[in-house]
């Protein structure tokens, strides 16, 4: 997702899917990032394993990280938008939105069909996008009007994800009392709001199993199961997540988030951080101050 003005996202124009299907019929995953697809044309057959989807003309879906799909069948005249964000960015627009328990409702049921009037309201956003971000690309431009361009760029996107989870919020409340969990649902929904109350003390699967009553080696085979991910990524996730949210958005020394987040000590959060971000905490925090590093510092402009 790294381009010109260092956005946390991109919006694509897709009329054929297959760029994003290998041999398989898999859809590859946007890894580190959630994606949203909005079709305005034709429909799209796609499974994730255990639940069936056709997605036409107005319908949406949204492409979790720990999500995976096949497509199993597409029509000719196919096309929809993919506003694609990063992970980080993600999480910063819902945490201050959904409580977790939603958060996790919207991860388990991603579909949903829109009436016309929110479907004429998101086209032409979504258009706008895309054409602004396809004129920025193409253009060099001063140092001054690069800065406004991008802090604008992240407002029609900050716009256009608060019309959906406003959207999202009012799909939900008519399917109230219709949505049951299996067990391993269930399990998977208890584990991911335990992580979201405990990463910044407790990053140990066993911890976690210890709280659910049940074995680690179980835990982890239905996180796998019901997510497509491993339990020890989604609570590594979790931590760099907000590491980079510390980082990015307050002045705390390196030495006091390691301490906030339960590491041993400054060095050792260092390695961690720099093992699963790719680069260490300094690094990260200067690429945001001068404009050149993660594209995750935008969540908090706009």
């Amino acid at each position: 997702m790294d381009n010109y003005l260092k956005l946390p996202f991109d919006c694509l124009y897709v009329d054929d899917i297959t760029v994003f299907v290998n041999d398989k019929g898999h859809v590859m995953s946007f890894d580190g990032a959630l994606a949203f697809c909005f079709c305005t044309s034709g429909s799209l057959r796609i499974t994730t394993g255990e639940k069936e989807f056709v997605i036409s003309r107005s319908e949406t879906f949204f492409l979790l990280p720990t999500l995976s799909f096949t497509v199993l069948e597409v029509s000719d005249d196919f096309a929809c938008y993919v506003l694609r964000a990063d992970y980080d960015y993600y999480f910063q627009i819902m945490d201050g939105i959904l409580d977790v328990r939603t958060q996790i409702q919207m991860s388990q049921h991603p579909y949903v069909a829109l009436t016309e009037q929110q479907f004429n309201t998101l086209l032409p956003l979504l258009k706008t996008l895309h054409g602004r971000i396809e004129l920025a690309s193409r253009n060099t431009l001063p140092a001054r009007e690069h800065a406004l361009t991008r802090k604008l760029i992240i407002s029609m996107v900050n716009t256009i994800a608060y019309e959906l989870l406003h959207i999202y919020m009012d799909h939900m409340l008519d399917q109230v009392g219709t949505v049951e969990l299996s067990r391993k649902e269930q399990i998977t929904q208890d584990f991911i709001i335990l992580v979201f109350q405990n990463y910044d003390q407790e990053r140990e699967i066993a911890y976690y199993a210890d709280k659910l009553c049940l074995t680690p080696h179980y835990l982890s085979s239905v996180i796998k199961q019901t997510t497509g991910a491993n339990a020890s990524e989604l609570i590594r996730e979790r931590v760099v997540s907000e590491a980079k949210r510390l980082l990015a958005g307050t002045s705390l020394s390196a030495k006091e988030i390691a301490a906030r987040l339960n590491f041993a000590n400054q060095s050792f959060f260092g390695r961690w951080f720099k093992r699963y971000a790719g680069v260490s905490p300094q690094r990260y925090r200067s690429g945001l101050v001068s404009g050149s590093g993660a594209a995750g510092a935008g969540a908090a402009e706009g």
